[in-house]
């Protein structure tokens, strides 16, 4: 079975090499799948280059990864969704092929976005068992379903990926953009705003992920970024795979999300060793005053403690304005960092809310949250709407023109750019 796979991000500030289609070629091979790429990134002119794709091959099936539904920051106004609609509409009207969509955006409201789009199978979660079984019914003609359920299938955790040969590295490291590895699917965080809340994680065979990373690392490209959840969810397993990645002296430079526990002087240490050069936490300004919370001031300020110790940079996410929380509250976290200082401190100050996760539940519960919704509330989710209870000029004074803190929204950049 012939099968074509899209990258439909567009988005080059900076550009991202999708793993995951790296990953579901490298399974679909090892299936004698005969598979090509289309990477519409850097397109100048995507229809052209669909038509030129689809005059050379003839695929049976269509695959279209979505990354990101929009950039899930108030203040950037854009759906990524409409031209991914206009491109599997054009696939389907000129060329009628049978187009299974999938990615990490598309798997936060899987059944929205098949409907809106207008695809003709889905997969949300883990793509790699999933699209096996789903081409395997299409080829049958036992298909009788729209999804599949990719979190329920898992991964061959063992599984070795060949990567680097179906994009263009070079172009994607030329505007800036850098290589990606996965150690881990999935995430134990209970975090109400996100959809990839309480997943159960499957750690990957260590060394396999790190001839990955040789792979490319020999192809001359020496900066990575983590593209787990985060990376502290199982301090043995992170040590463990920090352990390896030392000993076997690769040479690459490489950035990381955590979040701030669990955590030990020892995994700075560690963290330092590899070539981790930065280090983006990811703070909730309301668990930092909660009882209940599983982490505290005293941790934030040892995590800024051991990467200055170990001269790795710390660059903090932090989100506020959670549903019931007070500016006080708001105010408490920023003057904290005020005076515990990591490198850069981002502020976002409005909740992206998305369909089937903790933050929907408790503000459509109340009538009071729901009015501080903002955006397209009647669209299904699939435009954003924000939960926005705080102005930007409360941030600003909070803030009181410290150039530590940046409110998000008004940059198209990342940490690792940043620092």
């Amino acid at each position: 079975m012939r099968v074509t796979l899209i990258n439909t991000n567009r988005c080059r500030f900076p550009p991202a090499i999708p793993i995951g289609l790296e990953y579901l070629v490298t399974i679909l091979e090892n299936n004698d799948y005969d598979v090509k790429i289309l990477d519409l990134c850097f397109s100048n002119d995507i229809y052209s280059d669909i038509d030129s794709h689809f005059g050379e091959y003839e695929p049976e099936i269509v695959g279209v990864t979505i990354r990101n539904v929009d950039p899930s920051v108030y203040g950037r106004d854009e759906c990524f969704i409409e031209e991914i609609k206009d491109i599997v509409l054009y696939i389907k009207d000129r060329y009628n092929k049978t187009v299974i969509l999938g990615g990490s955006g598309f798997s936060i409201m899987p059944a929205e976005i098949l409907e809106y789009v207008g695809g003709d199978y889905g997969v949300f979660g883990y793509g790699e068992n999933a699209i096996l079984k789903l081409l395997s019914d299409i080829k049958k003609s036992n298909a009788y379903y729209k999804m599949i359920d990719g979190f329920k299938l898992g991964i061959d955790k063992n599984l070795f990926y060949i990567r680097g040969k179906h994009f263009d590295y070079k172009r994607y490291f030329d505007e800036d953009g850098i290589a990606g590895f996965e150690t881990q699917k999935g995430c134990s965080g209970d975090c109400i705003f996100c959809s990839e809340a309480n997943r159960r994680i499957i750690h990957k065979n260590i060394k396999n992920v790190i001839e990955e990373i040789r792979i490319i690392s020999d192809m001359g490209y020496k900066k990575f970024h983590l593209c787990d959840s985060e990376f502290n969810l199982n301090l043995e397993f992170s040590e463990g795979f920090l352990k390896e990645l030392i000993k076997e002296n690769i040479g690459i430079k490489w950035a990381l999300y955590m979040k701030p526990v669990p955590y030990n002087k020892q995994y700075f240490k560690l963290l330092k060793e590899s070539g981790a050069e930065i280090v983006t936490l990811s703070v909730d300004s309301y668990r930092c005053s909660d009882t209940k919370s599983p982490y505290s001031f005293d941790d934030l300020k040892n995590i800024i403690k051991y990467s200055r110790e170990y001269g790795i940079k710390l660059a903090v996410d932090l989100l506020v304005g959670f549903p019931y929380e007070t500016k006080n509250s708001v105010n408490n976290v920023i003057q904290f960092f005020k005076n515990n200082r990591p490198n850069t401190v981002g502020v976002s100050y409005a909740i992206r809310v998305y369909p089937h996760t903790g933050i929907e539940k408790i503000i459509f519960k109340d009538r009071k949250l729901k009015n501080k919704l903002s955006g397209y509330i009647k669209d299904n989710f699939i435009k954003p709407i924000y939960f926005k209870q705080l102005s930007l000029d409360n941030i600003k004074k909070f803030v009181d023109n410290d150039e530590l803190f940046r409110v998000e929204g008004f940059q198209k950049t990342v940490n690792y750019q940043r620092l």
